[in-house]
């Protein structure tokens, strides 16, 4: 892909709003043309930037804010790890039967990067991202939802 191409991509993104839909992401990377084609939705995916945190190191409770953001979405844990960096920073991945959350710390810039990604209508990304930023007391949030699919082709 060209750089005018991954320039044009980063500006898309830099203006979407607050927990705005990304749909046609895909085509954008792929080089082509977007067009409204039927999708057949299989999943939603949070990307999140919780920024002036605090509790960023925190690792004893890592465990439990990242227990507790599944329980809030009313997703299913199958197993959480967690791993604590030397001097500073941790991370930790609640791996879910409907996909994961998992977030990473920078605490000398009071930043943490949040994914949750779901599949299935019965879990609510956004009540993880909710319990997560109570954990860490972020005091802005930016994150947008991309809408995961395939795209559904109609024979004639």
């Amino acid at each position: 892909m060209k750089i005018i191409n991954w320039i044009t991509m980063l500006i898309f993104f830099a203006h979407l709003s607050q927990a705005e839909s990304v749909y046609g992401l895909s085509c954008m990377l792929q080089h082509k043309s977007c067009i409204s084609v039927p999708m057949v939705h299989l999943g939603n995916h949070i990307i999140a930037e919780f920024l002036e945190c605090e509790n960023m190191e925190d690792y004893e409770h890592l465990e439990q804010a990242l227990w507790s953001a599944a329980q809030a979405a009313n997703a299913t844990v199958i197993k959480i790890m967690t791993h604590k960096f030397s001097p500073i920073g941790m991370t930790g991945l609640a791996l879910l039967s409907e996909s994961h959350i998992s977030i990473h710390t920078w605490p000398e810039y009071g930043y943490i990067a949040v994914d949750v990604y779901t599949c299935g209508e019965h879990v609510d990304v956004y009540a993880a991202i909710e319990s997560l930023k109570g954990f860490f007391k972020s005091k802005k949030v930016r994150q947008i939802k991309i809408e995961r699919g395939y795209d559904q082709l109609q024979e004639d």
